[in-house]
């Protein structure tokens, strides 16, 4: 008791931060191209349509979906929907560096 000056919104956001970025270099560094070298056209053709599909998504549906703030939410989703939440995670970051939406409430 009498310690709830000591983490108040602020430091926890930034600890939130630190851990964020660590997450996002944890997943980019464990990442095997071996894998996508075996296999090129399959996987150039899954790409071009998975990436054509996520634009649409994004472009189109995301502003009917999400009212407010749907860039910074469908981004985030569109990472997380291409297979990494940590994706999705550094997107929203990069859509949105201050923090001002409430995107990253709505994904956690």
């Amino acid at each position: 008791a009498g310690q709830e000056h000591a983490l108040d919104a602020h430091t926890c956001e930034a600890i939130g931060g630190v851990a964020l970025d660590f997450l996002i270099t944890a997943a980019l560094a464990t990442m095997k191209l071996e894998a996508v070298k075996k296999g090129i056209v399959p996987f150039a053709f899954m790409m071009v349509f998975g990436i054509s599909f996520h634009v649409i998504m994004v472009l189109f549906v995301a502003p009917r979906v999400f009212k407010e703030y749907w860039f910074e939410r469908s981004i985030c989703e569109l990472g997380q929907s291409m297979g990494v939440t940590a994706t999705g995670l550094l997107l929203m970051k990069l859509a949105d560096p201050k923090g001002v939406s409430p995107a990253p409430a709505a994904f956690a």
